[in-house]
């Protein structure tokens, strides 16, 4: 597994956001993210989380 797509799975499995299902794939992240989970709110968090 390429050490930057190891990286971003390991950040995105840190946030614990409920109901995220997160796999890989030879060369993909997949990212499943509930219907009624605002994706923009989620990444704005992400980002503020992420940054320290």
């Amino acid at each position: 597994m390429n050490a930057y797509k190891k990286e971003w799975i390991d950040l995105l499995l840190k946030q614990n956001y409920p109901g995220w299902l997160i796999a890989d794939d030879r060369d993909n992240i997949f990212i499943n993210i509930p219907e009624d989970q605002d994706l923009e709110i989620a990444m704005a968090e992400f980002k503020k989380k992420s940054v320290h």
